[in-house]
């Protein structure tokens, strides 16, 4: 067990970072409500009893009514009961494939509605603290697990009801229907049970939203934080402060190497005079344009001052030329066209001075 999670949960009150959901996620550990699944499969049930289920049967007579109305004429024998076999098992199939692509795709969309892709092998590892038989009884009767079940009986007293209101509503058509014929009794017994599936579908659909909520709200707070936790989250991303203070005193180092070789080339260096430094090398002989030598800003632009200096290398205030200087030209590379004019300017002046 980590130290995060022998943490006391009231130490735990920053939210969680970016990195800590995207680990989460990781391991498979996403807000996910059951809910909205239930909704979308009543969703389905509700469309296959009202639009899916007339369209079978509509098909299913098209599709099988010749073999029953001519049922006596029909030759019998090993390869005639093949064909025939094989015509009701390929119907079948073209018949249900519509609302089992329609229940697959209401189910696809449940789960990437709430959290998206979300691919890992994660919760198939075994793990030995699992298996604890104590820890299991725990969680059998957690807070959690009693709470599921009294939503349970909860949501089936409330679908029994809404049978029992629909059913009293209708209860004299429903007595008189002794007098229906097949067809018209069957008609009416699915526009009966479609009026509970749409009631019912209502119903689960208020209970998906608040559960929804609910558990975006509970996962959250699983993953809440503390100070702690958030220091140690930037230690592991960012390092520890020694070893960034470490390696950036590395960085200066290898910055004065690189400005010490520069500089025994430079002809001149252009300032703003404590945050820019840029050094300029030019052969009139050999070059087009003046080439920067090395740059920098702050503490680094001071040191190529010093070294500047050191080296009886000219340095030059023109803050604009410094600044712009700084942001167009790269190291080792000539300075653009738009600067030739003031740069020659600084070079005129050196050479006459």
């Amino acid at each position: 067990m980590s130290d995060s999670d022998n943490q006391d949960k009231s130490q735990k009150t920053e939210k969680p970072t970016p990195k800590r959901i995207q680990d989460a996620r990781k391991k498979g550990q996403v807000a996910f409500s059951k809910e909205v699944t239930t909704f979308f499969i009543i969703l389905f049930f509700l469309i296959f009893v009202i639009w899916i289920l007339p369209f079978i049967s509509k098909n299913f007579i098209n599709n099988f009514g010749h073999y029953l109305d001519n049922l006596g004429q029909i030759k019998i024998n090993n390869y005639n009961s093949q064909l025939i076999l094989k015509d009701i098992i390929l119907d079948i199939l073209k018949i249900l494939l519509i609302p089992l692509l329609l229940l697959f795709l209401l189910i696809i969309i449940s789960s990437l509605g709430q959290n998206g892709f979300l691919f890992t092998l994660e919760p198939l590892k075994i793990k030995l603290n699992k298996i604890s038989p104590l820890k299991g009884l725990k969680r059998m009767f957690s807070l959690k697990s009693i709470v599921e079940l009294i939503k349970g009986f909860f949501k089936i007293l409330i679908v029994g009801i809404i049978s029992y209101i629909v059913v009293s509503v209708y209860k004299n058509k429903i007595l008189s229907t002794y007098n229906y014929d097949l067809g018209s009794f069957l008609n009416f017994g699915l526009d009966i049970v479609a009026l509970i599936a749409f009631y019912i579908c209502i119903f689960v659909l208020v209970v998906a939203i608040i559960d929804y909520f609910y558990q975006k709200y509970e996962h959250t707070k699983n993953l809440m934080m503390s100070k702690q936790d958030i220091k140690d989250e930037r230690k592991q991303t960012e390092g520890s402060p020694e070893i960034k203070s470490r390696l950036k005193q590395l960085r200066m180092e290898r910055s004065k190497v690189n400005i010490n070789k520069a500089m025994s080339l430079a002809n001149v260096v252009i300032m703003n005079p404590t945050h820019y430094a840029i050094a300029l090398y030019y052969d009139k002989n050999s070059m087009n344009a003046p080439i920067c030598k090395i740059k920098g800003i702050d503490n680094l632009a001071l040191h190529i001052k010093k070294i500047a200096e050191e080296n009886k290398v000219p340095v030059i205030v023109n803050k604009p030329l410094a600044r712009s200087l700084y942001a167009d030209v790269e190291i080792d590379k000539e300075i653009p066209v738009q600067h030739y004019k003031a740069v020659a300017e600084v070079i005129s002046y050196i050479i006459n001075s």
